[in-house]
């Protein structure tokens, strides 16, 4: 169903989000700002859960668009659909 999609969905990018921090020897109480891109409906599902998934995954900022001082930038793949992450650390 779309529902049980959509959770998987969430799982699968917290967890990239959570292998990002552990890349940049983050932990788990540092902020971090987040960003997405990419032309997909995971975009758009990422648009609308954002609320969401930035508690779940402990994101301080998460928005759509492009980090330009990033730490790290990494291109996912979830349900065969890419994803650009970006990960700041922030104060």
């Amino acid at each position: 169903s779309q529902e049980l999609k959509e959770k998987w969905w969430t799982r699968e990018i917290v967890r990239h989000i959570q292998q990002m921090r552990k890349e940049l020897n983050l932990k788990p109480e540092d902020n971090i700002q987040t960003s997405f891109s990419g032309e997909n409906e995971l975009c758009d599902f990422l648009e609308k859960n954002s609320e969401e998934i930035a508690k779940e995954a402990r994101i301080k900022e998460l928005s759509k668009g492009d980090l330009k001082e990033a730490d790290l930038k990494k291109e996912i793949s979830v349900d065969n659909k890419q994803l650009l992450l970006t990960i700041k650390r922030i104060n």
